[in-house]
């Protein structure tokens, strides 16, 4: 079993809603819009995140234009691949998560009682993203 920590439980929780309990593909698809739940990321992963922002932003402003280079266009696309890969490995750092071990939609399963902050896992596995 994995453990949400602490610092992560009001991010995971702000996931939960209609029934529904967040997968690993919901906690790490986070809109670059989505003010609340970013300003919910312990302070590592919310600089991961918006280092992320920055060189998505990047990336797009340079895409849109004509006159820029088409090796700079890729080297702002790796740029910001980079980025989330580094949010991403954290994100699966903290919640201990082997990412080669994810293969499929695994909604997270909050226990009742006083083992709230546990994630069930189902043989083991997660869903590849």
């Amino acid at each position: 079993m994995n453990i949400v920590p602490e610092e992560l439980k009001p991010y995971v929780d702000s996931f939960r809603g209609e029934g529904k309990e967040p997968s690993i593909k919901d906690l790490l698809q986070l809109s670059i819009h989505d003010d609340i739940r970013i300003n919910l990321l312990p302070k590592r992963l919310k600089n991961l995140f918006n280092e992320y922002v920055y060189a998505k932003e990047e990336e797009l402003e340079l895409c849109s234009s004509s006159l820029v280079h088409p090796d700079d266009k890729e080297s702002a696309r790796q740029s910001s691949r980079q980025a989330f890969s580094a949010f991403s490995d954290e994100m699966h750092k903290c919640l201990g998560i082997n990412k080669e071990q994810q293969t499929k939609r695994r909604p997270l399963d909050f226990s009742e009682g006083e083992n709230q902050n546990i994630v069930s896992e189902e043989k083991g596995k997660y869903r590849k993203l």
